[in-house]
């Protein structure tokens, strides 16, 4: 525990503990809870040799922290809904103060010189994305750590913990000019600091706090530059505004979904009913786009091995659009803001229109600092029928490159339309649907006037062509680099990192020598050259890789817990890594069946070079979800 915690500063360590404290109470029965880690060579995979070392040992010290912070992107993003602005937010008595930590190469300035760099790092929480993260730009390219927190987050630990004054300290500069300089006086005073490389903000609710102090630092990373932004750049809210964002993507020609903005109740079922024909029965052969080809693509031309892939209840995944199989017309009701498919609902009748609208209209704006802020208006719109990919992209001045391909495996299951089973790692370079994904996705970032950082785009591949689902402007909210690491054998945070920091000699008029450089020879086997990265990742001899999602299928008293079947999937050639949450290991806690991917059981790390083998496991998994849990029912 002391070793996995060695990564984190200070600060950082106060917060997650702090998360840790406030989740739901650990319980007497650790016994039951099965948390393996094994390295993905036990079953014939084999890591990138270069980046092997760095990987396993970073991954190893992260993975075996206590868990109970490991959902961030998803419960806890539904937890601080609404929670970052009061009206007691107003006090600014406390002067934000850098916090820094330095790397160990700056304790011996004196026996070397070395370049004074720093990089801000805002709502750094995760262990295994921004923990990731920091250590290797601390340990490997010897930059400084510049923690902050956005407005939002502060707001909200000083409504929940106003006892705690140092995340107030920490908050955003951003207040006045004046604030600003004596923040960045503070560190050149202090630290000696010569020059930030950028910014990279962990949470939705910061990115505009992001965007902004990016501007204001006049940082060579800016994604500042769309004129067209309300506020001349500073905050581009189509980077978080889910219908503006699709209406961008139009504006710059590409195909998108219908949709409308709706202010009534009365204007939602109107456009529900009149446009998107909610209700009426369709063919694949039927459709009111014109420009409708008559292709005989099929459901799986991108690849993939778990499930159908198919976002309908339909399981035939050779469906072409000369073959008709019925479907009826649906919508898709979500707010403006929102994290973790918190709100989003998709509705085949009126009156799921109806109750979807009123469960988003009049409340709180998810990321909003803006005291009283609510929901004035809903999004509706076409539901796109196809299969859903996501893809992690990294953006370098404007030069997109795709880091990871994944694929949905989505059921019905507890009542739900489209329950996660798995998000699987799949070939980018295989097939002409691949590359149109990749392309369609990298042509919604120019749309957005992205060109620096890290983003995870979400896209359905439907008969006529890709359609965007949206654009998070962060990273993918899962524990995803031993699957790609394994897989692939770099990840999106070291081309991150590479995009940022590995121009250190461009800008800079002192001709150091190399010996004299911040990071000596070994750190620099670590290191991935952006030039040298493909633009999509060539995985077609790779083995299989996939995060499969425990989905829970019974309601009531939690009384025992089929560890049987937990050790027959920690036997499983193709697993390396798998937990149960907390909630559904406490004994006497009441679960309740999954519906979401928030309200998942837990998850199970795949990795296998034998296609047969991969498959049998995880059909195999599936089949023992239905017995994980043991419940008394209660009346």
């Amino acid at each position: 525990s002391n070793m996995s915690f060695a990564l984190c500063s200070t600060p950082t360590l106060l917060f997650v503990l702090l998360l840790w404290r406030t989740s739901s109470a650990f319980g007497s029965h650790q016994q039951h809870h099965l948390h393996l880690i094994r390295s993905p060579s036990r079953n014939g995979n084999s890591f990138n040799s270069r980046k092997s070392k760095l990987a396993t040992r970073s991954q190893r010290s992260f993975l075996f922290r206590n868990n109970r912070h490991r959902r961030w992107g998803a419960s806890y993003a539904t937890v601080l809904r609404g929670g970052g602005a009061s009206e007691e937010d107003d006090d600014t008595s406390t002067e934000p103060i850098p916090s820094v930590t330095i790397p160990d190469s700056w304790k011996e300035d004196d026996k070397q010189p070395c370049r004074r760099r720093a990089m801000i790092f805002m709502d750094q929480f995760s262990p295994y994305h921004g923990g990731y993260l920091t250590a290797v730009a601390r340990e490997v390219y010897g930059v400084a750590i510049i923690q902050v927190l956005s407005t939002y987050m502060a707001g909200y630990f000083q409504q929940q913990h106003p006892h705690l004054m140092e995340p107030k300290s920490m908050i955003v500069p951003t207040a006045t000019k004046e604030q600003l300089d004596r923040w960045m006086e503070h560190l050149i005073n202090t630290y000696k600091i010569e020059r930030i490389e950028g910014i990279y903000c962990e949470s939705d609710s910061g990115l505009p706090d992001a965007e902004q102090l990016s501007e204001l630092l006049n940082l060579r990373p800016t994604n500042n530059n769309n004129s067209s932004a309300d506020d001349g750049g500073i905050n581009n809210d189509a980077r978080r505004d889910k219908y503006k964002m699709v209406e961008a993507a139009k504006s710059y020609g590409l195909d998108t979904v219908r949709q409308r903005i709706c202010t009534s109740l009365e204007d939602a079922l109107k456009y529900a009913q009149e446009e998107l024909q909610i209700g009426r029965t369709l063919l694949d052969g039927d459709d009111d786009d014109d420009d409708a080809t008559t292709s005989s693509r099929t459901i799986d031309d991108v690849g993939g091995v778990l499930g159908t892939g198919k976002n309908t209840e339909d399981d035939t995944t050779t469906t072409t659009v000369q073959q008709s199989t019925p479907c009826t017309c649906c919508c898709i009701v979500k707010p403006i803001r929102g994290s973790g498919s918190d709100g989003v609902a998709r509705c085949t009748t009126l009156e799921q229109v109806e109750m979807a609208f009123q469960d988003i209209y009049g409340t709180v704006v998810f990321g909003s600092t803006t005291t009283g802020a609510k929901h004035d208006c809903v999004v509706l719109q076409e539901f796109a029928i196809g299969t859903e990919y996501a893809l992690d992209i990294v953006s370098k001045d404007g030069q997109h490159k795709v880091a990871a391909l994944w694929r949905y495996d989505k059921r019905p299951a507890n009542g739900a339309p489209f329950v996660y089973f798995a998000t699987e790692l799949i070939s980018a370079t295989t097939s002409e649907a691949a590359r149109d994904v990749c392309t369609y996705a990298t042509n919604c970032l120019d749309a957005l006037d992205w060109k620096w950082g890290l983003t995870h785009v979400e896209v359905i591949l439907t008969r006529n062509g890709p359609r965007l689902v949206e654009v998070n402007c962060r990273q993918h909210n899962m524990d995803f680099l031993p699957l790609v690491m394994g897989c692939i054998g770099y990840n999106c945070f070291d081309m991150l990192l590479a995009a940022y920091l590995g121009d250190d000699d461009d800008d800079d008029d002192n001709d150091m020598d190399d010996d004299n450089d911040n990071n000596n020879d070994n750190n620099n086997d670590y290191k991935l050259n952006w030039d040298d990265l493909p633009s999509v990742p060539s995985t077609a001899e790779a083995p299989h890789g996939a995060m499969v999602h425990l989905v829970n299928f019974v309601e009531g008293k939690l009384v025992e817990i089929n560890e049987e079947a937990l050790l027959e999937i920690q036997s499983m050639e193709s697993v390396i890594n798998f937990e149960i949450y907390d909630n559904f290991r406490d004994l006497g806690t009441q679960i309740h069946p999954t519906k979401d991917i928030r309200t998942d059981a837990g998850w199970v790390q795949i990795i296998h070079q034998d296609k047969e083998t991969f498959l049998r496991d995880y059909n195999r998994i599936v089949e023992l979800m239905e017995t994980l849990f043991i419940v008394e029912l209660t009346m």
